[in-house]
């Protein structure tokens, strides 16, 4: 499983926030369990492990495969649902704070409500846990499955993490241009790794030849 990057990223580029100096200054780096390529690396790990845990022999037939992806791709959509909360609020936090539309009762509550939404994409977040360890078949339609639950937990960990650590930051300090140029990065990758998820969904429903499973839904950014 892959994750793209902007293309002048380096895999350890940093994206906290920036420095009291002017802009172009260097920044101080996210702190390495933060960094997209050390999330991206243990989410794979995560997959491939339970993916050779329930490596075993299987037969069916269509009708089977259909019900066994569609109780898989619900229980993946449950899974996701608490990071793709998070990650809408995240951004609609964000919109309100930059448009200066909002009291400063709600903006007091922000941080606390946004360190709630960080959390719902992490492996400290049992949904997450659970959609790394959903288990598999090995047939054709498993490793299908198995291609959908990586790239959607991609796109959780580390792509909405990644984006709604960086919202944090600006939300926090609303002028840094180095700032939003990053969270432009963020968004970028959140957009692919959502692209890749969709592609994967649709290479399940081919192979099934049907298009009767349940929706995951995967905020776009704006």
């Amino acid at each position: 499983m892959t994750t793209p990057h902007d293309p002048d990223a380096g895999p350890d580029a940093p994206t906290g926030r920036a420095g009291p100096g002017p802009l172009g200054d260097p920044a101080p780096a996210r702190p390495w369990y933060l960094r997209r390529a050390f999330l991206t690396s243990a989410a794979v790990v995560v997959v491939l492990a339970v993916t050779v845990v329930t490596d075993l022999p299987t037969t069916s037939t269509r009708a089977s495969d259909l019900k066994t992806a569609q109780g898989i791709v619900s229980e993946i959509e449950t899974d996701t649902a608490p990071c793709n909360l998070g990650m809408t609020e995240a951004f609609e936090f964000y919109a309100d704070t930059t448009s200066g539309h909002i009291t400063p009762a709600h903006r007091a509550q922000i941080p606390g409500l946004i360190r709630d939404d960080l959390g719902a994409c992490t492996f400290t977040n049992q949904s997450i846990v659970d959609l790394a360890s959903i288990n598999v078949p090995s047939s054709p339609t498993g490793r299908l499955l198995n291609n959908v639950a990586g790239n959607v937990l991609t796109w959780c960990d580390p792509a909405a993490l990644t984006a709604i650590d960086q919202i944090t930051l600006l939300i926090e300090d609303t002028s840094t241009a180095v700032g939003r140029h990053r969270l432009a990065r963020d968004e970028k990758a959140l957009t692919a790794d959502r692209a890749a998820a969709y592609r994967s969904i649709a290479a399940l429903e081919h192979e099934l030849d049907s298009h009767d499973l349940p929706r995951i839904t995967l905020v776009q950014a704006p």
